[in-house]
């Protein structure tokens, strides 16, 4: 693939959940892109059922041409007695992957009732290996570099960062696709708030692997396209040899293996 069609749907989450999931399953049918990501939470801040998360995903699945990938976001979810923050890589054949917050906010309190979970996910899309971090997970360095050494060329995050954060946000993916050399992409929700009622507007990015930005929008809600050049990430690499100085000494990161494997080759990656 000579680049990869990146779509970022910054969605105005409202009241009602149906509503939101209708509304998102319009945006993802009319988005032409190779990997499409969500935000986190943007269909509902309350806690969902299994069978719940399930008929969503395959909602927004009959959305899905050909080889298009969908970074389903986040949702809060009942699973095994507790309540995590999870979410999938879908296709048109359905759930490909399982993702999950590894790192529950204390910033907003979510560590308190929230389970840590799987964390990232790993997979291909068009011969480009892609990351997925959801959130905060992204302020976590280790979790970055071990999808950098891992073959990620590309890393994506979905995400609800409020309006007063938005430009630490930014920063520390462009720090995190410098380090890493390799593209970062988070996905914001917009004219929605925080439980704390602080304002969510928008503010999805990319970042380059050379620490540039690439796409910053504003408040609108939308589709946001980027063009990830593959080669642009071997280029850099080349010239700043940074994953190379750090592989030596990387050892436990790069042991965090693929323990699951899909029928499309969609790996999830473990602690």
């Amino acid at each position: 693939m000579s680049s990869l069609k990146l779509a970022l749907i910054q969605f105005p989450r409202g009241p009602e959940l149906e509503g939101n999931v209708e509304l998102m399953a319009d945006m993802v049918a009319e988005a032409r892109a190779d990997v499409k990501v969500l935000p986190e939470n943007w269909a509902s801040l309350k806690v969902l059922s299994l069978q719940r998360l399930k008929r969503i995903l395959a909602q927004l699945a009959e959305g899905l041409r050909g080889g298009e990938v969908l970074v389903a976001g986040a949702f809060y979810v009942k699973r095994g007695g507790a309540a995590v923050s999870m979410g999938a890589v879908v296709s048109s054949s359905g759930v490909e992957a399982l993702y999950g917050k590894k790192h529950p906010s204390r910033a907003v309190g979510e560590h308190t009732w929230l389970k840590p979970e799987r964390g990232p996910a790993l997979f291909e899309a068009g011969g480009v290996k892609v990351g997925v971090l959801v959130c905060i997970d992204l302020m976590y360095p280790e979790e970055a570099r071990g999808l950098a050494l891992r073959g990620a060329s590309v890393i994506v995050n979905p995400a609800s960062i409020s309006m007063d954060r938005v430009g630490l946000w930014r920063s520390v993916g462009v720090c995190r696709a410098a380090e890493n050399t390799v593209f970062v992409a988070s996905a914001i929700n917009t004219y929605t708030s925080y439980p704390d009622g602080r304002p969510v507007m928008g503010g999805s990015f990319a970042a380059s692997p050379e620490g540039t930005l690439m796409l910053s929008a504003d408040v609108e809600p939308g589709v946001y396209l980027a063009e990830l050049d593959p080669s642009w990430v071997e280029r850099v690499r080349a010239k700043w040899g940074f994953l190379d100085e750090v592989e030596g000494g990387a050892k436990p990161l790069r042991r965090r293996h693929c323990s699951q494997r899909a029928s499309r080759g969609v790996c999830l990656t473990q602690a």
